[in-house]
């Protein structure tokens, strides 16, 4: 249901939800407000789930009982455009979820200083807006509209948005129509540049494509990657849709980030007066982007084939081990053709086996020719005069003898 469906909240309603959660509403981090009756307050603040220690106090729950939330879900559109849902639990408890209303009070640059962004791809983003459109798919349901209002707030300085969709009334006009197609065909009829929309379904989309309008698109889309939203469009590509294709997961901090981006935009184009990208033609929703220069290849394009290799590089032998075609042709192979692997490999087995040279004699060989020891001797030294004494012991005059 949308907001524009939804009923408006009695007042005392209204004012419970200021009384209870007034201060997170106000805060701009804050996305979104979860509580079960009785348990802990969780948040989604830049795009990161978080629980509070704090549990939901106040007559709140009993107003939305009294209202009809005891026995079935029920929805109401809050002061400031915000949405509150409402429904029984098997246990019963009621659970209660509001949803803030969008704004564009986030920045590119201040998703680069999150990590969000790599930094210098605002440039580029806002170049994609006007060039052809910039759709944000991914798991992260809160870092991909964020990433669109972000892209938004930086182009509508250049462009005139229209709003498309359920969510984007509140931020930007939203022409009359029965579908999204009618509402894009009425913003072309009305004179505006481009068309906005957050968490568009993958069938809205087909519904653009089919529609053919010629405006471009800023949006996020419920598709979980890009092979989802393919399929989701019956295999149609995605460039037919907006210049700049960027995927938003969950980083391993547990925060959105972005993961893949197909497509380009040139962010040194021609500027306008106010300094911004000038706007490139319309690119039409309903055909595919016209075809790349010849010796160009765009991109997702299949690379042509590799050349089947010779036949002398196939062997069916068990014993042959991997590598075995780098040990050389066979004798019977034909001469490989000049500048090939097969002719520089060839060349190198021809060259002689390495050997080793003998190391040069050192200058000092002469003089130690016939006496290698350099004049030391392991014989003992000779004995001196005077011999042995009968019992054994060494003369006198012997260095070794012990003084008596």
């Amino acid at each position: 249901m949308s907001a524009i469906d939804c009923p408006a909240a009695p007042a005392a309603i209204d004012d419970a939800v200021e009384a209870a959660l007034g201060a997170l509403l106000r805060d701009r981090d804050v996305g979104e407000l979860q509580c079960l009756e009785g348990g802990f307050l969780q948040v989604l603040r830049r795009g990161r789930r978080e629980r509070l220690d704090a549990v939901l106090e106040g007559p709140l729950f009993g107003l939305v009982r009294d209202h009809g939330a005891e026995r079935q879900l029920i929805a109401l559109r809050l002061r400031g455009g915000h949405q509150l849902w409402a429904g029984p639990c098997v246990d019963g408890r009621c659970a209660l979820r509001v949803l803030k209303a969008p704004q564009l009070d986030v920045e590119l640059d201040a998703l680069a200083d999150e990590g969000m962004l790599p930094p210098g791809l605002s440039t580029e983003l806002a170049a994609a807006a006007a060039q052809g459109g910039v759709l944000v798919l991914g798991a992260s349901r809160a870092g991909r509209q964020r990433l669109a209002c972000a892209v938004a707030r930086t182009a509508q300085r250049a462009l005139a948005f229209a709003a498309v969709g359920e969510r984007t009334a509140p931020l930007f006009p939203c022409p009359a129509g029965a579908d999204v197609a009618a509402q894009a065909h009425a913003a072309d009829a009305l004179g505006f540049d481009a068309l906005f929309a957050l968490e568009l379904t993958p069938a809205a989309c087909a519904q653009l494509m089919q529609a053919g309008a010629a405006l471009p698109l800023v949006a996020s889309v419920r598709a979980p990657s890009t092979e989802a939203m393919s399929h989701a469009l019956a295999g149609a590509p995605l460039d037919a849709l907006a210049a700049l294709v960027c995927v938003v997961g969950v980083g391993p901090d547990g925060r959105p980030r972005l993961m893949e981006m197909h497509g380009a935009a040139d962010p040194g184009g021609p500027a306008d007066a106010s300094g911004a990208p000038a706007a490139a033609p319309r690119l039409a929703l309903g055909r595919a982007p016209s075809a790349p220069p010849s010796g160009a290849s765009a991109p997702g394009d299949e690379l042509p084939p590799l050349a089947v290799p010779p036949s002398t590089w196939a062997s069916d032998e068990p014993d042959d081990d991997p590598g075995w075609e780098l040990a050389g042709l066979p004798a019977d192979a034909a001469a490989p053709a000049p500048g090939s692997f097969d002719a520089a490999l060839a060349r190198q087995s021809a060259r002689p086996p390495f050997a080793p040279r003998a190391p040069r004699p050192h200058p000092q060989a002469a003089a130690l020719a016939g006496n290698p020891f350099g004049g030391l001797t392991f014989e003992p030294p000779p004995a001196p005069p005077g011999g042995e004494h009968s019992d054994g012991s060494a003369a006198e005059g012997d260095p070794d003898e012990e003084p008596r």
